[in-house]
Protein backbone atom coordinates (compact mmCIF):
# COMPACT_ATOMS: atom_id res chain seq x y z
CA UNK A 1 0.00 0.00 0.00
CA UNK A 2 0.96 3.54 -0.45
CA UNK A 3 0.83 4.37 2.79
CA UNK A 4 2.96 1.82 4.08
CA UNK A 5 6.02 2.25 1.11
CA UNK A 6 5.95 6.27 2.52
CA UNK A 7 5.80 5.12 6.27
CA UNK A 8 8.85 2.83 5.48
CA UNK A 9 11.31 4.93 3.85
CA UNK A 10 10.95 7.62 6.05
CA UNK A 11 11.50 5.06 9.36
CA UNK A 12 14.49 4.06 7.27
CA UNK A 13 15.95 7.61 6.97
CA UNK A 14 15.07 8.13 10.64
CA UNK A 15 16.64 5.14 11.61
CA UNK A 16 20.28 5.97 9.12
CA UNK A 17 20.16 9.49 10.01
CA UNK A 18 23.37 8.60 11.97
CA UNK A 19 24.72 6.30 8.68
CA UNK A 20 24.03 8.50 5.79
CA UNK A 21 26.42 6.32 3.73
CA UNK A 22 24.66 3.09 4.38
CA UNK A 23 21.25 5.21 3.99
CA UNK A 24 22.77 6.74 0.53
CA UNK A 25 23.22 2.81 -0.54
CA UNK A 26 19.90 1.26 0.28
CA UNK A 27 18.73 4.38 -1.92
CA UNK A 28 20.87 3.57 -4.92
CA UNK A 29 19.68 0.11 -4.74
CA UNK A 30 16.50 0.63 -4.56
CA UNK A 31 16.65 3.16 -7.38
CA UNK A 32 18.48 1.09 -9.65
CA UNK A 33 15.74 -1.69 -8.91
CA UNK A 34 12.82 0.96 -9.93
CA UNK A 35 15.09 2.28 -13.05
CA UNK A 36 15.52 -1.57 -14.13
CA UNK A 37 11.72 -1.80 -14.19
CA UNK A 38 10.70 1.31 -15.59
CA UNK A 39 13.17 0.76 -18.58
CA UNK A 40 11.73 -2.81 -19.05
CA UNK A 41 8.12 -1.46 -19.20
CA UNK A 42 8.74 1.24 -22.05
CA UNK A 43 7.72 3.97 -20.12
CA UNK A 44 11.25 5.50 -19.05
CA UNK A 45 10.26 8.81 -18.97
CA UNK A 46 7.34 8.29 -15.70
CA UNK A 47 10.13 7.44 -13.61
CA UNK A 48 10.58 9.50 -10.30
CA UNK A 49 6.92 11.44 -11.12
CA UNK A 50 5.32 9.91 -7.83
CA UNK A 51 5.77 8.93 -4.41
CA UNK A 52 4.47 5.12 -4.38
CA UNK A 53 7.52 3.31 -3.95
CA UNK A 54 9.79 3.17 -1.20
CA UNK A 55 12.80 4.01 -3.54
CA UNK A 56 11.00 7.72 -4.34
CA UNK A 57 9.99 8.69 -0.98
CA UNK A 58 13.34 7.33 0.77
CA UNK A 59 14.95 10.00 -2.47
CA UNK A 60 12.86 12.82 -1.48
CA UNK A 61 13.56 12.66 2.60
CA UNK A 62 17.56 11.81 1.05
CA UNK A 63 17.38 15.04 -0.29
CA UNK A 64 15.98 16.77 2.48
CA UNK A 65 18.47 16.05 4.52
CA UNK A 66 21.06 16.65 1.91
CA UNK A 67 20.35 19.97 0.87
CA UNK A 68 19.11 21.20 3.90
CA UNK A 69 22.23 23.06 4.35
CA UNK A 70 22.33 24.44 1.17
CA UNK A 71 18.89 25.22 1.32
CA UNK A 72 19.53 27.19 4.57
CA UNK A 73 22.59 28.91 3.26
CA UNK A 74 21.95 29.70 -0.59
CA UNK A 75 18.45 29.15 -1.46
CA UNK A 76 16.47 30.24 1.68
CA UNK A 77 17.05 33.66 1.83
CA UNK A 78 15.71 34.21 -1.76
CA UNK A 79 12.52 31.73 -0.76
CA UNK A 80 11.64 33.58 1.66
CA UNK A 81 12.10 37.25 0.03
CA UNK A 82 10.16 36.15 -2.75
CA UNK A 83 7.16 34.68 -0.39
CA UNK A 84 7.13 38.16 1.25
CA UNK A 85 7.33 40.03 -2.12
CA UNK A 86 3.88 38.14 -3.53
CA UNK A 87 2.33 38.67 0.10
CA UNK A 88 2.97 42.59 0.20
CA UNK A 89 1.81 42.31 -3.41
CA UNK A 90 -1.28 40.58 -3.12
CA UNK A 91 -2.04 42.82 0.15
CA UNK A 92 -2.12 46.26 -2.16
CA UNK A 93 -5.29 45.21 -3.57
CA UNK A 94 -8.84 43.38 -2.05
CA UNK A 95 -8.43 40.04 -1.15
CA UNK A 96 -11.83 38.04 -0.79
CA UNK A 97 -11.93 36.62 2.42
CA UNK A 98 -14.39 33.81 1.43
CA UNK A 99 -13.61 33.20 -2.01
CA UNK A 100 -9.18 33.88 -1.68
CA UNK A 101 -9.39 36.16 -5.00
CA UNK A 102 -7.38 38.75 -4.98
CA UNK A 103 -7.43 42.08 -7.42
CA UNK A 104 -3.08 41.03 -7.63
CA UNK A 105 -3.54 37.42 -8.55
CA UNK A 106 -1.27 35.55 -11.65
CA UNK A 107 -3.73 32.69 -11.66
CA UNK A 108 -7.18 33.10 -13.06
CA UNK A 109 -9.15 30.43 -11.18
CA UNK A 110 -8.38 33.36 -8.13
CA UNK A 111 -8.60 36.65 -9.83
CA UNK A 112 -10.95 38.93 -8.74
CA UNK A 113 -12.88 40.42 -11.81
CA UNK A 114 -15.40 42.47 -10.05
CA UNK A 115 -14.55 45.85 -9.83
CA UNK A 116 -14.23 46.62 -6.29
CA UNK A 117 -13.79 50.55 -5.29
CA UNK A 118 -11.38 50.87 -1.96
CA UNK A 119 -9.37 53.44 -0.08
CA UNK A 120 -5.97 53.06 1.50
CA UNK A 121 -5.59 53.58 5.39
CA UNK A 122 -2.18 54.54 7.36
CA UNK A 123 -3.45 53.76 10.95
CA UNK A 124 -1.43 53.81 14.22
CA UNK A 125 -1.27 50.21 16.18
CA UNK A 126 -0.39 49.34 19.61
CA UNK A 127 -0.17 45.81 21.13
CA UNK A 128 -1.29 45.16 24.40
CA UNK A 129 1.73 44.96 26.65
CA UNK A 130 4.04 46.45 24.23
CA UNK A 131 5.46 50.52 24.93
CA UNK A 132 5.36 51.24 21.27
CA UNK A 133 3.49 51.55 17.88
CA UNK A 134 3.32 50.79 14.32
CA UNK A 135 2.11 52.82 11.71
CA UNK A 136 0.45 50.17 8.93
CA UNK A 137 -1.08 50.43 5.54
CA UNK A 138 -5.12 49.14 5.90
CA UNK A 139 -7.62 48.74 3.16
CA UNK A 140 -11.27 50.34 4.12
CA UNK A 141 -12.47 46.47 2.56
CA UNK A 142 -10.53 44.79 4.66
CA UNK A 143 -11.92 42.33 7.19
CA UNK A 144 -11.27 42.59 10.73
CA UNK A 145 -9.48 39.69 10.76
CA UNK A 146 -7.53 40.40 7.19
CA UNK A 147 -6.58 43.67 8.98
CA UNK A 148 -5.55 42.16 12.30
CA UNK A 149 -3.50 39.71 10.53
CA UNK A 150 -1.67 42.67 8.47
CA UNK A 151 -1.21 44.59 12.10
CA UNK A 152 0.51 41.41 13.86
CA UNK A 153 2.27 40.81 10.73
CA UNK A 154 3.63 44.66 11.03
CA UNK A 155 4.15 44.44 14.80
CA UNK A 156 5.78 40.88 15.13
CA UNK A 157 7.41 41.21 11.34
CA UNK A 158 10.95 39.36 13.22
CA UNK A 159 8.79 36.75 15.07
CA UNK A 160 7.47 33.51 13.51
CA UNK A 161 3.80 32.91 12.97
CA UNK A 162 4.04 30.15 15.54
CA UNK A 163 5.44 32.59 18.49
CA UNK A 164 3.08 35.79 17.76
CA UNK A 165 -0.76 36.03 19.43
CA UNK A 166 -3.43 33.92 17.50
CA UNK A 167 -5.79 35.31 15.91
CA UNK A 168 -8.55 34.10 17.63
CA UNK A 169 -6.65 35.28 21.23
CA UNK A 170 -6.92 38.75 20.33
CA UNK A 171 -8.99 41.52 18.83
CA UNK A 172 -8.69 44.51 16.78
CA UNK A 173 -10.06 47.30 18.96
CA UNK A 174 -10.49 51.20 18.31
CA UNK A 175 -9.26 53.29 20.72
CA UNK A 176 -11.14 56.61 22.22
CA UNK A 177 -9.52 59.52 23.99
CA UNK A 178 -10.59 61.06 26.84
CA UNK A 179 -10.60 64.76 27.12
CA UNK A 180 -8.05 64.86 30.11
CA UNK A 181 -4.24 65.01 28.36
CA UNK A 182 -5.52 62.92 25.78
CA UNK A 183 -5.28 59.66 27.60
CA UNK A 184 -6.83 56.83 26.25
CA UNK A 185 -10.01 55.63 27.90
CA UNK A 186 -12.57 53.39 26.01
CA UNK A 187 -12.03 50.56 22.70
CA UNK A 188 -14.36 49.58 20.46
CA UNK A 189 -13.92 45.93 19.57
CA UNK A 190 -14.09 44.80 15.80
CA UNK A 191 -15.29 41.65 14.97
CA UNK A 192 -16.18 39.70 11.72
CA UNK A 193 -19.25 39.84 12.86
CA UNK A 194 -21.68 40.79 15.26
CA UNK A 195 -24.73 42.36 15.97
CA UNK A 196 -24.12 45.81 13.16
CA UNK A 197 -23.73 43.00 10.44
CA UNK A 198 -25.57 43.64 7.21
CA UNK A 199 -27.88 40.80 6.77
CA UNK A 200 -30.26 41.01 3.52
CA UNK A 201 -32.29 38.27 2.35
CA UNK A 202 -30.07 35.08 2.59
CA UNK A 203 -26.94 36.99 2.56
CA UNK A 204 -24.65 38.01 5.34
CA UNK A 205 -22.09 40.13 5.12
CA UNK A 206 -18.53 39.78 6.87
CA UNK A 207 -17.87 43.23 8.55
CA UNK A 208 -15.12 45.42 7.00
CA UNK A 209 -13.10 48.55 8.26
CA UNK A 210 -15.43 50.75 6.27
CA UNK A 211 -18.40 48.97 8.14
CA UNK A 212 -17.03 50.40 11.23
CA UNK A 213 -16.34 53.44 9.84
CA UNK A 214 -12.47 53.39 10.37
CA UNK A 215 -10.64 56.49 8.82
CA UNK A 216 -7.36 57.19 7.91
CA UNK A 217 -4.92 58.01 10.40
CA UNK A 218 -7.68 55.68 13.04
CA UNK A 219 -5.42 54.61 16.40
CA UNK A 220 -5.93 50.81 16.88
CA UNK A 221 -4.83 48.47 19.23
CA UNK A 222 -4.30 44.92 19.64
CA UNK A 223 -5.79 43.39 23.06
CA UNK A 224 -6.05 39.98 24.76
CA UNK A 225 -9.62 38.69 23.75
CA UNK A 226 -10.50 37.43 27.61
CA UNK A 227 -9.24 41.39 28.66
CA UNK A 228 -12.18 42.79 25.94
CA UNK A 229 -16.00 43.06 27.04
CA UNK A 230 -18.44 41.48 25.05
CA UNK A 231 -21.80 43.40 24.14
CA UNK A 232 -24.53 41.18 22.33
CA UNK A 233 -23.71 38.68 19.40
CA UNK A 234 -20.34 38.41 18.26
CA UNK A 235 -18.94 35.71 16.00
CA UNK A 236 -15.38 35.66 14.64
CA UNK A 237 -14.64 34.12 11.83
CA UNK A 238 -10.88 33.77 11.90
CA UNK A 239 -10.89 29.96 11.51
CA UNK A 240 -12.69 30.48 8.21
CA UNK A 241 -10.98 33.31 6.88
CA UNK A 242 -7.46 32.13 7.49
CA UNK A 243 -8.37 28.72 6.62
CA UNK A 244 -5.51 26.49 4.65
CA UNK A 245 -5.30 26.52 1.04
CA UNK A 246 -6.06 22.84 1.47
CA UNK A 247 -9.52 23.54 2.93
CA UNK A 248 -12.50 24.52 1.46
CA UNK A 249 -14.85 27.60 2.85
CA UNK A 250 -18.46 25.94 3.14
CA UNK A 251 -20.48 29.10 3.09
CA UNK A 252 -24.15 28.12 5.00
CA UNK A 253 -27.20 27.20 2.36
CA UNK A 254 -31.10 28.87 2.72
CA UNK A 255 -31.32 25.87 4.68
CA UNK A 256 -29.32 26.67 7.62
CA UNK A 257 -28.92 30.26 7.27
CA UNK A 258 -27.89 33.32 5.91
CA UNK A 259 -24.92 32.54 3.28
CA UNK A 260 -21.95 34.50 3.92
CA UNK A 261 -20.19 36.61 1.67
CA UNK A 262 -17.11 39.81 1.61
CA UNK A 263 -16.58 41.27 -1.69
CA UNK A 264 -18.36 38.76 -4.38
CA UNK A 265 -21.31 36.81 -3.68
CA UNK A 266 -20.53 33.51 -4.66
CA UNK A 267 -23.68 32.78 -6.98
CA UNK A 268 -22.25 35.51 -8.91
CA UNK A 269 -18.77 33.33 -9.28
CA UNK A 270 -21.14 30.56 -10.79
CA UNK A 271 -22.10 32.52 -13.66
CA UNK A 272 -22.26 30.97 -17.20
CA UNK A 273 -19.76 34.05 -18.05
CA UNK A 274 -17.26 33.69 -15.20
CA UNK A 275 -15.45 30.61 -17.53
CA UNK A 276 -14.92 32.86 -20.24
CA UNK A 277 -11.25 33.89 -21.25
CA UNK A 278 -9.48 36.64 -18.72
CA UNK A 279 -9.88 39.67 -20.68
CA UNK A 280 -7.39 42.01 -22.17
CA UNK A 281 -7.80 44.51 -18.89
CA UNK A 282 -7.28 41.49 -16.82
CA UNK A 283 -3.97 40.56 -18.46
CA UNK A 284 -2.67 43.97 -17.81
CA UNK A 285 -2.90 43.55 -14.60
CA UNK A 286 -1.69 40.39 -14.08
CA UNK A 287 1.11 41.17 -16.27
CA UNK A 288 1.85 44.22 -14.31
CA UNK A 289 1.77 42.08 -10.56
CA UNK A 290 3.96 39.47 -12.72
CA UNK A 291 6.59 42.42 -13.28
CA UNK A 292 6.60 43.50 -9.97
CA UNK A 293 7.79 40.00 -8.52
CA UNK A 294 9.66 38.70 -11.38
CA UNK A 295 13.01 40.07 -10.19
CA UNK A 296 12.26 38.14 -7.09
CA UNK A 297 11.19 35.00 -8.96
CA UNK A 298 14.72 35.06 -11.00
CA UNK A 299 17.20 35.55 -7.99
CA UNK A 300 14.83 31.73 -6.50
CA UNK A 301 15.33 30.11 -9.97
CA UNK A 302 19.37 31.38 -10.13
CA UNK A 303 19.59 29.56 -6.79
CA UNK A 304 18.34 26.44 -7.83
CA UNK A 305 20.54 26.40 -10.78
CA UNK A 306 23.91 27.96 -9.74
CA UNK A 307 27.01 25.76 -11.37
CA UNK A 308 29.17 27.49 -9.13
CA UNK A 309 27.55 26.09 -6.24
CA UNK A 310 26.09 23.12 -7.17
CA UNK A 311 25.41 20.95 -3.55
CA UNK A 312 26.91 17.97 -3.02
CA UNK A 313 24.46 15.36 -2.99
CA UNK A 314 22.65 17.16 -6.27
CA UNK A 315 26.02 16.13 -8.17
CA UNK A 316 26.83 12.49 -6.59
CA UNK A 317 22.94 11.97 -8.03
CA UNK A 318 23.22 13.27 -11.14
CA UNK A 319 26.51 11.41 -11.31
CA UNK A 320 24.12 7.91 -10.47
CA UNK A 321 21.55 8.54 -13.18
CA UNK A 322 23.92 9.05 -15.76
CA UNK A 323 25.65 5.72 -15.07
CA UNK A 324 22.20 4.26 -15.04
CA UNK A 325 21.64 5.33 -18.04
CA UNK A 326 25.32 4.13 -19.58
CA UNK A 327 24.70 1.14 -17.87
CA UNK A 328 21.25 0.41 -19.48
CA UNK A 329 22.60 1.98 -23.16
CA UNK A 330 19.73 4.43 -22.87
CA UNK A 331 20.78 6.69 -25.74
CA UNK A 332 17.87 9.09 -25.75
CA UNK A 333 18.94 12.85 -24.07
CA UNK A 334 15.72 14.02 -23.22
CA UNK A 335 15.14 10.39 -21.12
CA UNK A 336 17.79 11.32 -18.88
CA UNK A 337 16.91 14.97 -18.70
CA UNK A 338 13.54 14.14 -17.24
CA UNK A 339 14.96 11.52 -14.60
CA UNK A 340 16.98 14.76 -13.43
CA UNK A 341 13.42 17.06 -13.38
CA UNK A 342 11.37 14.82 -12.06
CA UNK A 343 14.24 13.38 -9.16
CA UNK A 344 15.61 17.13 -7.85
CA UNK A 345 13.33 20.03 -8.93
CA UNK A 346 9.76 18.46 -8.99
CA UNK A 347 10.65 16.57 -5.76
CA UNK A 348 12.48 18.70 -3.99
CA UNK A 349 12.37 22.35 -5.20
CA UNK A 350 8.64 22.41 -6.30
CA UNK A 351 7.43 20.98 -3.00
CA UNK A 352 9.37 24.16 -1.05
CA UNK A 353 8.37 26.54 -3.75
CA UNK A 354 4.36 25.71 -3.42
CA UNK A 355 4.96 25.09 0.68
CA UNK A 356 7.13 27.84 2.42
CA UNK A 357 5.84 26.74 5.37
CA UNK A 358 7.84 23.83 5.22
CA UNK A 359 10.64 25.86 5.77
CA UNK A 360 9.76 28.86 7.50
CA UNK A 361 7.53 29.87 10.08
CA UNK A 362 4.64 31.69 8.08
CA UNK A 363 1.05 31.57 7.02
CA UNK A 364 0.48 30.74 3.69
CA UNK A 365 -2.77 32.28 2.59
CA UNK A 366 -5.04 30.55 0.00
CA UNK A 367 -4.24 33.54 -2.68
CA UNK A 368 -0.48 33.59 -1.95
CA UNK A 369 -0.53 29.42 -2.27
CA UNK A 370 -2.00 29.97 -5.64
CA UNK A 371 0.46 32.26 -6.72
CA UNK A 372 3.05 30.23 -5.86
CA UNK A 373 2.03 27.41 -7.48
CA UNK A 374 1.69 29.42 -11.13
CA UNK A 375 5.47 30.29 -10.10
CA UNK A 376 6.23 26.75 -9.48
CA UNK A 377 4.40 25.40 -12.89
CA UNK A 378 6.26 27.83 -14.60
CA UNK A 379 9.92 27.01 -13.02
CA UNK A 380 8.49 22.73 -13.97
CA UNK A 381 7.46 23.89 -17.53
CA UNK A 382 11.28 25.51 -18.05
CA UNK A 383 12.71 22.04 -17.14
CA UNK A 384 10.40 20.33 -19.49
CA UNK A 385 11.68 18.95 -23.02
CA UNK A 386 8.30 19.11 -24.76
CA UNK A 387 7.13 22.53 -26.25
CA UNK A 388 3.78 24.06 -25.32
CA UNK A 389 2.10 25.09 -27.79
CA UNK A 390 -0.08 28.42 -26.91
CA UNK A 391 -3.05 28.74 -28.27
CA UNK A 392 -6.19 30.85 -27.19
CA UNK A 393 -7.85 27.72 -24.79
CA UNK A 394 -3.94 28.13 -23.17
CA UNK A 395 -4.03 29.61 -19.52
CA UNK A 396 -3.07 33.26 -18.97
CA UNK A 397 -0.27 32.04 -17.37
CA UNK A 398 1.68 30.54 -19.67
CA UNK A 399 0.96 33.08 -21.69
CA UNK A 400 2.48 35.26 -19.18
CA UNK A 401 5.62 33.31 -18.54
CA UNK A 402 6.28 32.18 -22.32
CA UNK A 403 9.74 34.33 -22.99
CA UNK A 404 10.71 33.56 -19.19
CA UNK A 405 9.92 29.76 -20.02
CA UNK A 406 11.87 29.66 -22.67
CA UNK A 407 14.91 31.31 -21.24
CA UNK A 408 14.83 28.76 -18.21
CA UNK A 409 14.25 25.58 -20.44
CA UNK A 410 18.04 26.73 -22.10
CA UNK A 411 19.36 27.60 -18.68
CA UNK A 412 18.68 24.07 -17.36
CA UNK A 413 19.79 22.21 -20.26
CA UNK A 414 23.18 23.92 -20.01
CA UNK A 415 23.34 23.65 -16.20
CA UNK A 416 22.82 19.62 -16.85
CA UNK A 417 25.47 19.61 -19.06
CA UNK A 418 28.07 21.76 -17.19
CA UNK A 419 27.48 19.19 -13.95
CA UNK A 420 27.85 16.48 -16.19
CA UNK A 421 31.50 17.28 -17.25
CA UNK A 422 32.63 18.24 -13.68
CA UNK A 423 35.03 15.63 -12.25
CA UNK A 424 32.61 12.25 -10.92
CA UNK A 425 32.56 11.76 -7.41
CA UNK A 426 33.92 8.91 -5.84
CA UNK A 427 32.33 6.64 -3.62
CA UNK A 428 35.06 8.08 -0.78
CA UNK A 429 34.18 11.59 -1.94
CA UNK A 430 30.36 10.14 -1.29
CA UNK A 431 31.25 8.45 2.47
CA UNK A 432 33.26 11.93 3.65
CA UNK A 433 30.50 14.04 2.48
CA UNK A 434 28.05 11.29 4.07
CA UNK A 435 29.48 11.33 7.37
CA UNK A 436 29.86 15.13 7.57
CA UNK A 437 26.11 14.82 7.05
CA UNK A 438 25.45 12.58 9.89
CA UNK A 439 27.21 14.50 12.33
CA UNK A 440 25.06 17.28 11.62
CA UNK A 441 21.72 15.42 11.44
CA UNK A 442 22.27 12.22 13.50
CA UNK A 443 19.76 12.60 16.45
CA UNK A 444 17.61 14.73 15.31
CA UNK A 445 14.53 12.04 15.59
CA UNK A 446 13.94 9.23 17.75
CA UNK A 447 15.61 6.44 16.09
CA UNK A 448 14.39 3.89 18.62
CA UNK A 449 11.05 4.82 18.46
CA UNK A 450 11.68 4.24 14.40
CA UNK A 451 13.66 1.29 15.22
CA UNK A 452 10.37 -0.17 16.85
CA UNK A 453 7.91 0.77 14.55
CA UNK A 454 9.76 -0.79 11.01
CA UNK A 455 10.28 -3.95 13.17
CA UNK A 456 6.55 -4.37 13.62
CA UNK A 457 6.13 -3.67 10.29
CA UNK A 458 8.77 -6.27 9.51
CA UNK A 459 6.82 -9.04 11.44
CA UNK A 460 3.88 -8.19 10.21
CA UNK A 461 5.06 -8.96 6.75
CA UNK A 462 7.63 -11.88 7.53
CA UNK A 463 5.63 -14.52 4.99
CA UNK A 464 6.40 -11.90 2.09
CA UNK A 465 10.07 -11.01 3.38
CA UNK A 466 10.83 -14.87 3.80
CA UNK A 467 9.69 -15.75 -0.12
CA UNK A 468 11.75 -12.38 -1.46
CA UNK A 469 14.95 -13.01 -0.19
CA UNK A 470 14.63 -17.01 -1.06
CA UNK A 471 15.39 -15.61 -4.34
CA UNK A 472 17.08 -12.29 -4.14
CA UNK A 473 20.52 -12.26 -2.51
CA UNK A 474 21.52 -8.83 -2.03
CA UNK A 475 17.97 -8.04 -0.33
CA UNK A 476 18.55 -10.76 2.13
CA UNK A 477 22.34 -9.53 2.69
CA UNK A 478 20.34 -5.61 3.25
CA UNK A 479 17.85 -7.35 5.64
CA UNK A 480 20.84 -9.41 7.74
CA UNK A 481 22.21 -5.75 7.81
CA UNK A 482 19.09 -3.96 9.24
CA UNK A 483 18.07 -6.91 11.75
CA UNK A 484 21.64 -6.68 13.39
CA UNK A 485 20.78 -2.94 13.90
CA UNK A 486 17.16 -4.38 15.45
CA UNK A 487 19.34 -6.17 17.55
CA UNK A 488 20.70 -3.16 19.51
CA UNK A 489 17.47 -1.87 20.63
CA UNK A 490 15.34 -3.64 23.15
CA UNK A 491 11.79 -3.71 21.73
Amino acid sequence: PLFRSVEVASLLMVIYQGQMDYATEILKMLLSDLIRGGVGRSQPKLLLRRTETVAEKLLTNWLSVCLHQYLEEVAGAPLYTLYLAIKSQIEKGPVDAITGESRYALSEEKLLRQQIDYKELRCSVSVEGQPSSVHVRLLDMDTISQAKEKCLDAFFKTTGVSNRPALREVDLCVVGQSSQAGQHQNVLPLRDEDGSTQIDSSWKRVNTLSHYNIKDGTVLTIVRRENVPTNGKVVDHTQMIVASPTQSVVTLDDDFGPRIWHLTKQVDLNARDHKKMVSEIYLTRMLSTKRIVQKFVDDVFDAMYAVAKVPFALKYLYDFLDSQAELLNISDPDVLHTWKNNSVPLRFWMNVIKNPEFVFDVHKSVSVDSFLNIIASTFMDGCSVSEHKLSKESPSSKLLYNKEVQTYKERVQRYYADIQAQRRLTESDMKREMARISHMHGNEFHRDSALYQLSTYVLKYKNQLGDELVTDESLSKSLLKLLETLKDVSV
